[in-house]
């Protein structure tokens, strides 16, 4: 069965609890309330919200997308109901109809503001910019505002940021975040019968599924996606965790729809095929195929055939051809072809359907909680969909048998030519859409706080050793020093510095002279060249420190940096703290100083351990660690002169359990052109980074593992895809997006254009590799033919 478990750290603060499941047929078996409970329990009386709907998807400047669709209806619906309602569209200006400006227009009429929101002023470099930038600017346009109540999509993760500021205490001590499940990549992914594409998937499914995990409350629109969830190692929050059909407002086709309605059960005769839906694998396009050729094979007269929806990916079984291609190479035998319709958006979409005896079919291989079916039942479009998913969610329990089948073109077949000869089925929905939308009204009227408004008091029980390591360098620490001293809330921090037998007499000179100071919260120890991380370890050992911060060499702390780790070690139970650094130049360091620099941020996830396996970007400049974990994990293992160490540690922490979190702030300075990081053996650093998995590893796997890292430090020098941080383009790249940081629009045709050239580069590769086997292979024919020549002489 599955169980709630009340998950604790190796020291801190416990989180709240979460579901987990054993296996698939305990997430399976798994039920979860609806928001009704929720509101039965709530004893909040709030009556009017500052809510805030973030979504990439939004009905006007995106044709036909699920996510659209709820969120346009909740917008309108809340703003109607006396709401304070912000649409926050995190895609800058990009529109598939009109120009961005119509939208705000549009969208005022109905008393809702939208906002498009563009990319930070100063480049962000991370592991996959497509989808942080977008997260990052969120995360700093919500800490300026004062909503009540944000919704977002667990969709390419864009609350992750957000959420995670507000579990480790950092802001939006009084904003509840509601986050929808809709559509997850790797569940996408899966069920499309794709691979990972590139290296740039992996933030984004990791930040899709810390979505759900961090969220405040949690609404799934079918109880499917959230079994899923389980069954892939989610953990969803315990009690917050609901089922509720999605908005459905009802659009302005009554009239068209009332005679449907009052034949809810019966058939009709239908004279059309609509394919309604993506027009991709995953809806189903290639099923339909099939199944019109079996038809036809069978001698049906088959009537006129529509596909109406988007273009999607291209079918896997088809993988030469784009999508449009696809569809006019398997309708070339259809006697009335096909015409395609991929421009409507909902209203007229539904206006069509209504419009004459029109069959609508969508047999997708997956679905979440799908808006085309529960459209085509809810205004009594006949359809027949398939059982997968959430989709039997939808349809009331008596009408499944008629409307539902699986997924398999004999049976879609069958089905079609049932309802081409005796009619299409008229369905009903499984719940009253005039009840839900009660619901959602209700809920929003009970929603609780989702704090008190106040930050965490932080105590002082939480002391602090900065660990510092010094092997005849002492003149990057002699800096680190004077900067920390500097700063106000450094002045309890415990400060180790130890000598990793250093030989330059200028070296002892200072550490003399450091020692002589006296300094209470100041101590100095020297061994024999042991090696650094030897020196580190020691350095642990002799501190008195709750949490230890071992700095790389040119990192600086800003001010605010040691309150904030205290305030996320209070707040959370992780035993791994990093944070979000800004690359500086030394020259403008010692020219300038600190503040106020031209910098460029660097935001990675290091607590996403499939990333950080393989990008050599994921690195933080300052890891602080509780003690307990670092004695857990058994501290650094030294190397002597081998980089990598920190990667090391943080990769010894996730096979050992220890839980890492990023603060997404940028709380440190990092020079990196440093004189100590000049020099790095770069293969060294990349296999030490990922050595305590290849411990944990069965020997053959060991094998893969080693490969693939080898591969993707060999595509980073070709591609932006592995970002690695030796690559060129990378740097070039890096160049460009300060140089371009103030025209979103350039950056975006500019990061396209990037994009582009990659893969043309990573197509040119593959072409030779095709070109040197296509030769090699005809050399070994002429070398068999020879020999067999020779042999019948």
């Amino acid at each position: 069965m599955n169980s709630i478990v009340h998950r604790e750290g190796q020291s801190g603060p416990a989180t709240l609890d979460v579901i987990v499941a054993a296996n698939a047929e305990d997430a399976y078996a798994t039920t979860f309330p609806d928001l009704n409970q929720y509101i039965e329990r709530s004893t909040s009386t709030t009556e009017s919200l500052k809510l805030c709907i973030a979504t990439e998807d939004i009905v006007g400047p995106i044709r036909n997308g699920g996510i659209g669709s709820t969120y346009t209806y909740l917008s309108k619906m809340m703003a109607e109901e006396g709401h304070d309602v912000t649409i926050l569209y995190l895609r800058g200006d990009y529109c598939e109809n009109e120009t961005i400006e119509y939208w705000v227009d549009y969208y005022a009429e109905f008393g809702v503001k939208f906002v498009p929101l563009f990319a930070i002023d100063y480049p962000v470099r991370a592991s996959a910019p497509r989808w942080t930038e977008p997260m990052y600017a969120m995360y700093e346009y919500l800490k300026s505002a004062d909503f009540d109540l944000v919704h977002a999509s667990e969709w390419h993760g864009s609350a992750y940021f957000c959420l995670q500021a507000k579990k480790l205490g950092l802001a939006f001590h009084s904003t509840t975040f509601c986050i929808k499940t809709s559509s997850p990549w790797l569940w996408n992914r899966r069920y499309g019968f794709h691979t990972i594409r590139d290296m740039a998937d992996l933030p984004k499914i990791f930040a899709e599924r810390r979505s759900v995990e961090l969220a405040d409350l949690v609404v799934g629109g079918s109880r499917h996606l959230l079994c899923w969830m389980l069954e892939h190692g989610y953990q969803l929050p315990a009690g917050r965790t609901h089922v509720q059909q999605n908005v459905m407002v009802p659009l302005d086709i009554d009239e068209l729809a009332k005679p449907r309605r009052a034949m809810y059960g019966a058939r009709m005769d239908v004279n059309e095929l609509v394919f309604f839906g993506r027009l991709e694998y995953r809806k189903g396009l290639d099923v339909f195929c099939d199944a019109i050729d079996i038809l036809l094979d069978e001698g049906m007269e088959l009537p006129p055939i529509y596909l109406m929806g988007k273009y999607g990916e291209s079918i896997p079984s088809y993988p030469e051809y784009s999508t449009p291609e696809y569809v006019k190479l398997r309708s070339r035998r259809w006697p009335n072809g096909v015409t395609i319709l991929n421009n409507f958006n909902t209203m007229q979409a539904l206006t069509f359907l209504l419009g004459g005896a029109r069959l609508a079919v969508m047999p997708s291989i997956i679905e979440n909680s799908t808006m085309a079916v529960y459209e085509a039942a809810y205004y009594g479009v006949p359809f027949i969909a398939s059982t997968s998913g959430g989709t039997p969610e939808l349809v009331a329990d008596e009408h499944e048998p008629e409307v539902l089948v699986d997924v398999h073109p004999v049976k879609l077949a069958d089905k079609l030519r049932e309802a081409v000869t005796t009619g299409g089925f008229i369905a009903a929905p499984s719940f009253d859409n005039a009840k839900n939308l009660d619901t959602w009204k209700r809920f929003h009227q009970s929603v609780p706080s989702g704090g008190d408004g106040q930050p965490l008091e932080v105590g002082q029980d939480i002391r602090i050793s900065l660990c510092l390591a010094v092997t005849d360098n002492q003149g990057g620490i002699a800096e680190l020093l004077a900067k920390t001293d500097s700063l106000d809330d450094a002045s309890d921090v415990e400060i180790i510095v130890v000598d990793n037998g250093s030989m330059r007499e200028e070296t002892k000179a200072w550490l003399d002279e450091l020692e002589s100071t006296n300094r209470p919260n100041l101590s100095v120890h020297r061994l024999r060249r042991w090696g650094e991380q030897h020196a580190q370890n020691h350095a642990a050992s002799v501190s008195s420190g709750d949490i230890l911060v071992f700095p790389q060499a040119g990192c600086f702390f800003k001010p605010g940096y040691f309150q904030a780790l205290k305030m996320a070690a209070a707040s959370h139970p992780a035993g791994v703290f990093c944070t979000f650094h800004d690359l500086v130049a030394l020259a403008d360091v010692r020219k300038v100083g600190m503040p106020g620099l031209s910098t460029i941020r660097v935001a990675t996830m290091l607590e996403d351990h499939t990333t950080t396996f393989f990008d050599e970007l994921t690195s933080c400049p300052a890891v602080a660690i509780r003690r307990v974990d670092f004695d857990h994990i058994g501290g650094f293992r030294d190397y002597l002169k081998m980089p990598g160490a920190d990667r090391e540690l943080l990769a010894q922490a996730v096979m050992k359990g220890v839980e890492v979190v990023t603060l997404p702030e940028a709380l440190v300075w990092f020079v990196s052109d440093y004189p100590e990081n000049s020099r790095v053996n770069k293969k060294a650093l990349r296999y030490r980074s990922i050595l305590p998995y290849l411990e944990a590893s069965p020997r053959g796997l060991m094998q893969i593992l080693m490969t693939a890292r080898g591969f993707a430090a060999a595509g980073s020098q070709n591609s932006i895809v592995f970002a690695g941080s030796d690559a060129m383009p990378a740097k070039d790249m890096t160049l460009l997006y300060g140089s371009l940081s103030r025209y979103p629009r350039m950056r975006a045709f500019a990061t396209s254009v990037y994009l582009l050239q990659g893969r043309a580069f990573g197509k040119l590769v593959q072409l030779q590799v095709n070109l040197m086997r296509f030769v090699m292979l005809t050399a070994s024919r002429v070398r068999q033919l020879v020999k067999f020549v020779k042999g019948t002489r």
